[in-house]
């Protein structure tokens, strides 16, 4: 699935998602305490989720929920007064999902 939204091949999909180094979420950890909970990755994959207290969200919830997966970060579901902590947001570089993401926040 993942192959068919960004492509195979070692230049395909580029540009269209950047993921942080482990070191940015150790930064936000140390930062704001976050211990073992109130984290959440917003644009992730069970394959390249940060894990440990991070949680995540991810495009394909009727599989990705089986490796711990909240669902799509920009569904209806996802209510993120309800959930708090501190979000890692670092969607796909595309308009429509980043307009998405503004409504969402706003």
């Amino acid at each position: 699935r993942y192959d068919a939204l960004c492509g195979p091949g070692a230049k395909e999909g580029g540009g269209f998602h950047a993921a942080l180094p482990k070191a940015a979420f150790d930064a936000m950890d140390k930062a704001f305490g976050l211990g073992t909970s109130g984290s959440l990755e917003c644009f992730a994959s069970p394959l390249l989720c940060q894990g440990g207290a991070w949680r995540f969200c991810s495009v394909f919830r009727d599989l990705d929920v089986f490796f711990g997966s909240l669902g799509p970060f920009l569904d209806e579901e996802i209510d993120i007064a309800h959930i708090g902590g501190v979000f890692e947001v670092n969607p796909p570089f595309v308009r429509g999902v980043v307009l998405r993401l503004a409504e969402k926040l706003l």
